[in-house]
């Protein structure tokens, strides 16, 4: 309260200051580690095709160790779902980046020692998917496990702005450092991986189950896609995601054959690129600014629509000015969309389910995606790129009738306190403890 003289008074001696994400050590290390992390994966995901086709000069390979890695990745999101619910999460994150560190080392490694490059970097891009399914669950189990209810929204948003941020520098510091040379990138992100690795190592908090000694079952990996059944809001949250990952996997490349008709200099291109991700930037910050994930399903509503009038304007674009706009239009309106997303489908969810959730839904929602290529391609080459945006544009606006008319948003969890769901379910069959190392 506020003295006589208008100068606020000081809290009582030995009190409690309350928890912010600005004074919770946890969370800040949780999201340097991650920033490190994120960075160093962006850094290598233009080098390792570049570094295919300089040693191969073929860019079927170049794409082999791409589509590897995606096919695997997504085989693999169930059972590391099991798994992240059935260990403790802080050494599995800290394992999982200290193994993708000695990967990129050993590309590195072997490029500077003139090792067949092929076998190396497929055999290195399917242990990093498996190990990649493993700790984007981790570290968002064990956020949950650190932020208080009515602050995952803010955490949400700073986590999915830190790794705006490492996308939008991440590829083109990579792209120099690989024109220096060809194992540059691969020793920074190792660097990157193995320094956040060792950030893990100064949390004091963990996550374990109440019952560690439950002995695991195959039914372990249905139980994310169990729960997700008989819940109306996470059902709703993943067909919307399901059509909107199809759809943006396909207007990629769609954007980038517009873009480069529109200017063959290539300047454009990149230009809209980087000015994507900048939108995405600032749809995240204005997430966090206005709090969006308090009103979660007006948000959802908003945004999807915002989206496919976007694509819909991208489509009759007169010309790149008009086109550009469009599209960080798009991409601002889908970085607050993922906010409330990411925040509300956390509290959706149990924390001794938090992994199973978590891969199956990341399972059901990216197992289409590689389609949309696909479909870009024949709409390119059958409707050209006005046609193929309108296409597109009618994904998203599919996407935004889910959104408005089904009833499950309605069910979606109120920032702030958990919601009856998941009380029930934590205090039935075992919740995640917040326990403080020695």
């Amino acid at each position: 309260m506020l003295g006589d003289a208008g100068v606020r008074a000081d809290p009582p001696a030995g009190a409690t200051p309350p928890l912010t994400l600005r004074n919770n050590r946890e969370f800040r290390l949780i999201w340097l580690g991650g920033l490190l992390a994120s960075l160093g994966a962006q850094l290598t995901i233009l080098s390792t095709p570049l570094l295919i086709l300089s040693e191969t000069g073929s860019p079927t390979r170049a794409g082999l160790i791409v589509a590897v890695f995606d096919v695997v990745l997504v085989l693999s999101l169930l059972p590391s779902g099991a798994v992240v619910d059935a260990v403790e999460r802080r050494k599995l994150l800290l394992w999982c980046r200290f193994g993708l560190g000695c990967g990129a080392a050993a590309v590195a490694t072997g490029v500077l020692l003139g090792w067949p490059i092929l076998p190396l970097v497929l055999l290195v891009a399917i242990g990093g998917a498996v190990l990649s399914s493993l700790s984007t669950p981790a570290a968002n189990a064990l956020m949950r496990t650190v932020v208080p209810p009515d602050q995952l929204g803010q955490a949400t948003a700073r986590l999915q702005a830190r790794s705006a941020m490492a996308q939008l520098g991440g590829p083109a510091l990579g792209g120099f450092l690989f024109s220096v040379h060809h194992a540059l990138p691969f020793v920074v992100e190792s660097l990157c991986l193995l320094s956040s690795s060792a950030i893990m190592l100064g949390l004091r908090i963990r996550s374990r189950p109440n019952k560690p000694d439950q002995p695991f079952s195959l039914s372990h990996l249905s139980g994310g896609l169990r729960y997700i059944a008989k819940q109306p809001y996470l059902r709703a949250v993943v067909g919307l995601l399901s059509g909107i990952n199809l759809a943006y996997s396909g207007l990629v490349l769609v954007m980038v054959t517009t873009t480069e008709r529109m200017d063959p200099t290539g300047r454009s291109t990149g230009l809209t690129t980087s000015l994507t991700g900048v939108g995405a930037l600032v749809g995240v910050l204005l997430a966090a600014r206005l709090r969006v994930e308090l009103r979660p399903r007006a948000t959802i509503v908003i945004t999807s629509w915002t989206c496919a009038a976007s694509v819909l304007l991208a489509g009759t674009a007169p010309g790149i000015v008009v086109f550009a706009g469009a599209m960080i239009l798009g991409c601002t309106a889908a970085g607050a969309m993922n906010v409330v997303l990411g925040s509300t489908g956390l509290l959706a969810t149990p924390h001794h389910l938090l992994g199973r959730v978590q891969g199956a839904a990341n399972f059901l929602s990216m197992s289409a995606q590689p389609l949309g290529p696909l479909i870009a391609g024949v709409l390119l080459s059958q409707a050209g790129g006005p046609g193929a945006f309108i296409a597109f544009a009618g994904m998203f606006v599919a996407a935004a009738l889910l959104a408005t008319f089904t009833r499950g948003l309605h069910h979606a969890p109120q920032l702030g306190s958990e919601s009856d769901e998941t009380q029930k379910d934590d205090g039935n069959n075992g919740t995640y403890d917040q326990n403080r190392l020695p």
